[in-house]
C-alpha cells in the first residue's frame, strides 16, 4: 500500500488500484484488509493456466530453449521418483482432501520464485502425487487437445486393426498435437513407465497406470454417457503409450519389469455396454463341485408342474433334494414341515371342505 498526497492511500490488488481517504488511526486497518485480500484470493498462477501460457511465463517453453515442462509438475514427479517408487497404490490411492487442498494453494502462489522453501517430505505422498493429477485435471485442454479425441477414439473403435497399425495410427495423431503438448506428454509417459518399472511392488501395471492416469491426459470436449462407456477404449490409447513409446516418439525400447511377459489386455471394437470385467473367482473346489452337480441334476427335471390348489405342497421335490444332499453327506436342518406350512395346509384343507 503506498502513500499519495493530500491523505490518500493506494491499494493495489493485481492490476488495479483503490484509493482510500483515511488517517493514522485507521491505516492499520486497511493494511490488515490488504493481508486478508492477499491470503483469500486465488493467485491462479500454476493451475487452470493453459499450457502454453505457463510455459512462457516461467520461460520453460521450448521456443525459448526451456525443456517444455512447467515447474510443478517436475518438482512433483522427481521427489516421487527418488522417493516413493515402491510405494503401494501410488497414484491409484486418494490422499486427504483438506492437506491437498492446503499443498495446492501453497504451490499457487504468485510469489514464490521456486519451490525450494517448500518441504514435501512433511506432506504425505498420496496428498503429494494428487497435486500432479490436479494439475492435469484442471489444464484448460489436456495435454492430448480435444481437437485429436474423436480421431484417437475412432482407431480404438476399429477392432479389425492389427497392433503395429493401431499403433502407427496413434503416432500419427500425436505426431500432429502442438510441440508444448508433445513434449510434456511424452515426459509425463516416462514418469508412469518408471512407476511401473516397480509394479511388482507397488501393484500398479500398466493397465492400473492408464485407469487412473489416462483420463487426465485424454477427454472428451463434453462428457456423454457414451464417453463413459467407451472409456476402456481411452484407457487403452494411454496403454499403447507406455508400453510403446520407442514406436511414438522412436528411441530403445524401455526395459519391462521381469514378471510382465506380454502387453496388457487391450479393450478396441465399439461398445454400447460396459465390458465384461475378468471373473477373479477361485476355482470350486471338487466337493463343491460335486454338490453343484446334484443340483444341476435335480434342476434338469425341474419342480412339480403346479395344476391346481392341492398341488402346491412341493414337499416331494424338497425331499428329494434332500435326500441327494444327505447321500453327499451334508448337513440338511430340520426336514419336517414347519409350523407355518401346517397351518397353511390346514387353511386350504377348511377352504375346500366349505
Amino acid at each position: 500500500m503506498d502513500a499519495c498526497a493530500g491523505g490518500i492511500y493506494e491499494l493495489k490488488v493485481d492490476n488495479e488500484k483503490l484509493q482510500f481517504k483515511a488517517d493514522e488511526k485507521y491505516l492499520e486497518s486497511l493494511e490488515r484488509i490488504q493481508k486478508q485480500i492477499f491470503k483469500h484470493k486465488k493467485t491462479g498462477v500454476v493451475f487452470g493456466i493453459p499450457l502454453e501460457q505457463i510455459l512462457r511465463s516461467e520461460k520453460r517453453h521450448v521456443d525459448d530453449g526451456g525443456n517444455g515442462i512447467p515447474r510443478v509438475v517436475e518438482f512433483i514427479a522427481n521427489y516421487v521418483i527418488k522417493t516413493a517408487l515402491e510405494t503401494e497404490g501410488i497414484l491409484r490411492i486418494a490422499g486427504n482432501y483438506d492437506k491437498i487442498a492446503k499443498l495446492k494453494r501453497v504451490l499457487d502462489n504468485a510469489s514464490l520464485k521456486d519451490f525450494n522453501s517448500i518441504r514435501l517430505e512433511d506432506h504425505n505422498i498420496h496428498d503429494i502425487t494428487a497435486i500432479l493429477r490436479i494439475y492435469f485435471q484442471e489444464l484448460p485442454e489436456p495435454v492430448i487437445p480435444f481437437d485429436y479425441y474423436e480421431t484417437l477414439m475412432e482407431v480404438q473403435r476399429n477392432a479389425d486393426l492389427p497392433i503395429e497399425e493401431r499403433i502407427a495410427r496413434i503416432k500419427d495423431v500425436i505426431d500432429n498435437i502442438p510441440q508444448a503438448n508433445s513434449t510434456l506428454l511424452k515426459y509425463i509417459i516416462e514418469y508412469l513407465q518408471k512407476i511401473e518399472e516397480h509394479s511388482t511392488v507397488n501393484k500398479m501395471t500398466v493397465s492400473n497406470l492408464a485407469i487412473v492416469f489416462g483420463p487426465n491426459l485424454i477427454r472428451p470436449k463434453v462428457e456423454t454417457v457414451q464417453g463413459a462407456l467407451e472409456m476402456p477404449l481411452l484407457q487403452g490409447i494411454v496403454q499403447i503409450l507406455i508400453e510403446r513409446s520407442d514406436k511414438i516418439w522412436g528411441g530403445t525400447p524401455k526395459k519391462r519389469t521381469t514378471n510382465i511377459k506380454k502387453p496388457s489386455l487391450l479393450y478396441v471394437g465399439k461398445i454400447t455396454k460396459s465390458p465384461p470385467t475378468e471373473d477373479v473367482r477361485k476355482p470350486a473346489s471338487p466337493r463343491v463341485r460335486e454338490v453343484m452337480k446334484v443340483f444341476e441334476k435335480l434342476s434338469e427335471n425341474g419342480p412339480p408342474v403346479v395344476r391346481k390348489r392341492s398341488d402346491l405342497n412341493n414337499e416331494g421335490h424338497v425331499n428329494q433334494t434332500v435326500g441327494a444332499l444327505k447321500s453327499l453327506k451334508l448337513s440338511t436342518g430340520p426336514t419336517s414341515p414347519s409350523p407355518v406350512s401346517k397351518k397353511k395346509k390346514k387353511k386350504r384343507k377348511s377352504s375346500i371342505t366349505m
